[in-house]
């Protein structure tokens, strides 16, 4: 794919960003209520499910402290699920993040109508439902990710050189330094190598798993 300077320009600049800051089978998770948008505020999101050993290590002040449910987040923050554990987090009425064990993940930006999420380990699911206006910017260690439309996209990094993407439902934009993919439902992006040079491929989307069915009850859920 050829970039005009001006694209590359802007695509390295995404990655870079991404990188900033870089350092299964739960059982059925206590919900929180379903969410009202007037209860976050601008540059605000909350904990909307929280089930097991959930923490969250404050950007301000790098303090480890017990998750809470319906507990506010803010920039910096970041959530850490142990074992058999479990958590989402709400931005407003069309953005949640749905964080599963064993991973962390770090809130890079919240703004109004703006996102920026860091997954640093482990597995999470982004869910846009409605269709969202909002900006919103996903990353992994080698690949940023941009949701283009309603949808439901999965989020794997197994470890600093190997991450996957997975879109169960919508489409989104994969940049990476060597351009920009537009990957849609039905297919996974497999990712390998150094941040500075990954190398990847597009597959068939992986099979669903007891988590992605657990995403799709909670769906079920807040559409209620």
């Amino acid at each position: 794919m050829r970039l005009t300077r001006y694209f590359a320009a802007k695509v390295i600049a995404v990655v870079s960003l991404a990188l900033v800051s870089y350092a299964q089978q739960p059982p059925p998770p206590q919900d929180g209520d379903d969410f009202d948008p007037d209860s976050v505020n601008r540059g605000v999101a909350r904990i909307s499910v929280l089930n097991g050993d959930v923490s969250v290590q404050r950007g301000d002040s790098g303090d480890v402290v017990a998750a809470a449910l319906n507990a506010t987040m803010v920039v910096g923050d970041r959530v850490l699920t142990g074992p058999n554990s479990r958590a989402e987090v709400q931005f407003d009425s069309a953005n949640a993040i749905r964080i599963a064990s064993d991973s962390e993940v770090r809130l890079a930006e919240i703004a109004d109508h703006r996102y920026q999420i860091q997954l640093a380990r482990g597995l999470a699911t982004f869910r846009v439902i409605p269709a969202s206006e909002s900006d919103v910017e996903l990353s992994t260690p080698q690949v940023s990710i941009r949701p283009k439309k309603e949808g439901v996209y999965r989020i794997l990094v197994r470890d600093e050189n190997e991450s996957e993407v997975t879109v169960r439902a919508g489409e989104v934009e994969v940049f990476t330094p060597r351009g920009v993919e537009t990957l849609r439902a039905g297919r996974t992006m497999q990712v390998r190598g150094t941040p500075n040079d990954p190398e990847y491929q597009i597959i068939s989307a992986t099979g669903e798993d007891e988590w992605d069915r657990w995403n799709r009850s909670r769906d079920q859920d807040l559409q209620r």
